[in-house]
């Protein structure tokens, strides 16, 4: 089963530009796993997945995501 959540993000930067502003940013995204920040000793430090919108894979560190909610299969704003 697909597990699909609603990611809201403030990033570092966001469409290749810095994110001055720190502002949130939402996203659909299938998650694929969690990932490390071997540099820092985290052994969590996010997750991962492909965003519904765009199909890119994307990486969200969990010190900058403000909330995520599971969205039903079949609800996914493609």
């Amino acid at each position: 089963m697909r597990e699909i959540f609603d990611i809201y993000y403030r990033p570092a930067t966001h469409d290749g530009e810095e994110n001055t502003g720190n502002l949130m940013h939402s996203y659909q995204i299938e998650l694929d796993e969690s990932f490390a920040n071997r540099t820092n000793g985290e052994k969590f430090a996010g997750i991962g997945g492909k965003c519904m919108e765009t199909g890119e894979y994307k990486r969200f560190r969990m010190d900058r995501v403000e909330g995520m909610w599971p969205i039903e299969e079949g609800k996914a704003r493609l």
